[in-house]
């Protein structure tokens, strides 16, 4: 095992050349010790950590493969995916004796017996919907295994698995557990619950791929896939417009209310959900803008995709898609072309 630790790779770099599950992964990371892998893969099975942590951890283990593989075994992430769906079946048929489990293209939806219609629903718009999540972030790497979606029959039931103070009203992506989990009071919610998986299931999706990614870009896209409407075919383009966020956005555009794009794309975390409906309302507009407005700003896009995809962390790869950006020019443009929208 020899030590990677350069990050000096270009864009062009195909890090995940010859990838096609989680076990291809382990098995390079094993031959390369490239610490890029790591922090994907410990980020993957729900630990948070960084890059940095990951590179002393395989400079920790150069040249002691043996070892190396000791540790990825007790922190599971060697056979991650082994026995998990059992555990989570038997856990759920305990909970509820009377269920049904709907096996799709991509997830397992684990739904209540009275609620079977909706579940395989549920179940077939995922699968159309992942595949938009797909094709928007350009990747061919199969998951290791189904991703996960829980259906609670009722809101009790829900509540439960909430922490305290949580105020996620239908549904919410459980990255430890590596599942997304909604309730269904009954068949009329299930325009909604629609909607909001298809917001959650973008962070279950990037999850799996990206360790750190911008807030923005996380939730900007995922407010990009809310808006679109599972009772219409499921097409990613130009039409697909988040109506709510355009309306607050044209409204805080006019009042002049809105964060310097400059500052907005490195915004941590916590800064953006301390304003959510001024934040979110950006972030969507912001991923419209590069992904509809031009070519040339759609290159930014498309290189931060890369940059992301080839294991770069956050900073390093907005520093390196956005370095020769004139902001003061492109937020001209970025408020024209919302206001005219």
């Amino acid at each position: 095992m020899t030590v990677n630790v350069s990050f000096s790779a270009i864009k062009k770099e195909d890090f995940r050349k010859g990838i096609k599950s989680h076990d291809d992964w382990v098995n390079r990371l094993l031959e390369t010790g490239d610490p890029r892998i790591l922090y994907l893969l410990q980020s993957r099975c729900g630990y948070v950590t960084s890059l940095e942590q990951s590179k002393k951890i395989c400079e920790a283990f150069a040249g002691d493969s043996q070892r190396f593989e000791s540790f990825l075994r007790e922190r599971n992430i060697l056979g991650a995916f082994d026995g998990l769906y059992d555990k989570k079946v038997e856990a759920w048929k305990a909970q509820y004796p009377k269920n049904y489990i709907a096996k799709s293209k991509y997830y397992y939806v684990f739904g209540h017996a009275t609620q079977k219609n909706e579940t395989i629903k549920i179940a077939k718009f995922m699968d159309k919907i992942y595949e938009l999540y797909r094709k928007k972030f350009k990747s061919d790497e199969k998951v290791a295994e189904r991703f996960f979606v829980k259906v609670y029959p009722n809101e009790r039931d829900f509540k439960k698995t909430l922490s305290a103070g949580s105020g996620f009203a239908f549904a919410y992506y459980s990255g430890a557990e590596r599942e997304l989990v909604c309730h269904l009071n009954s068949p009329k919610e299930l325009l909604r619950v629609l909607q909001t998986l298809a917001h959650e299931g973008f962070h279950q999706f990037l999850g799996y791929y990206v360790p750190n990614p911008p807030i923005w870009l996380n939730e900007g896209m995922a407010e990009y896939f809310e808006g679109l409407d599972p009772r219409e075919r499921l097409v990613d383009s130009k039409r697909t417009i988040n109506r709510s966020d355009l309306q607050r956005m044209k409204a805080f555009l006019s009042q002049g209310a809105y964060v310097p794009l400059k500052r907005f794309i490195y915004m941590s975390q916590e800064e953006y959900y301390s304003n959510p409906s001024l934040h979110y309302a950006q972030g969507w507009s912001l991923i419209y803008f590069l992904a509809y407005a031009s070519k040339s700003y759609n290159k930014y896009f498309q290189e931060l995709i890369q940059y992301l995809k080839n294991g770069y962390d956050r900073e390093p790869a907005l520093d390196a898609t956005f370095e020769k950006v004139d902001f003061d020019k492109m937020e001209r443009i970025w408020k024209k072309f919302i206001l005219d929208m």
